[in-house]
């Protein structure tokens, strides 16, 4: 049986907007088997209400403008630092970030899927080593998101 990449993502796609926790299907050859925790809720929040106008200032504007946001694994597969012919790795600890800057790899079989970050930031520590394998949307690392920057100016 030839295993369909494609397929599979579609069927983790669809695994998470229902209630099931587990999906396992094989033939003579071949088994897949996709699980998700039961307590996590893979559907995101829903867009906040934007016509009440822009939310209430934090006293202290430093403790607003930092969000933190996890990059995660598109399938399952293992996690990769760097490019397989390269010696560095693609970002560390402290790195800054920017809207799709490539983070890390995902080797799902023969094939690398990139891990861009999402967001400006700076980059609050990997949760996975460099080669452990991964599960779908397993959080990765986490960056640390800064809503607003002056022009040159480091979070």
């Amino acid at each position: 049986m030839k295993i369909d990449i494609q397929r599979i993502a579609r069927l983790m796609s669809w695994l998470a907007d229902t209630h099931i926790h587990e999906l396992e299907w094989g033939d003579d050859r071949t088994s897949l088997r996709l699980r998700r925790d039961p307590g996590q809720s893979l559907r995101q929040a829903p867009e906040p209400d934007r016509s009440a106008g822009p939310p209430a200032r934090a006293a202290d504007p430093e403790a607003q403008a930092i969000e933190r946001i996890h990059v995660t694994a598109s399938a399952v597969g293992r996690f990769l630092d760097r490019a397989p012919l390269q010696s560095q790795a693609l970002v560390t600890p402290g790195s800054r970030v920017e809207p799709g800057d490539l983070v890390g790899l995902l080797q799902a079989g023969p094939i690398l899927l990139p891990l861009r970050a999402e967001v400006a930031g700076i980059v609050a520590g990997h949760a996975v080593q460099a080669g452990e394998a991964v599960e779908y949307r397993q959080v990765i690392m986490s960056l640390e998101a800064v809503a607003a920057f002056a022009e040159g100016e480091e979070p």
